[in-house]
């Protein structure tokens, strides 16, 4: 128990620092790129980050599947959507 507490710590620890990188890429980027290009390359980099889970659980991870297709696309719509409209805000002064 003691062991999965101080694994836990530690992911949320690197999770925070990898939120706080991605930041400051993000307003160092931001000055100099427009808006789709740094939300494309941020989820390029998500989508790279996933692949090796990805290709270790297959397709066959019932946690994959979807009876709602159209649901997820429009969460994913819904997502892009509000990552483009932060970046605008944040960058809008």
């Amino acid at each position: 128990m003691r062991q999965e507490l101080g694994r836990g710590a530690a992911f949320a620890i690197g999770g925070a620092a990898a939120f706080a990188c991605m930041s400051a890429l993000i307003k160092l980027a931001g000055s100099d790129l427009p808006n789709p290009v740094i939300v494309f390359f941020r989820n390029l980099f998500a989508l790279v980050a996933l692949l090796p889970w990805l290709a270790a659980t297959g397709r066959s991870r019932p946690s994959m599947r979807t009876a709602r297709p159209g649901m997820h696309l429009l969460r994913t719509a819904t997502g892009l959507g509000a990552m483009t409209c932060n970046l605008a805000a944040n960058f809008a002064a």
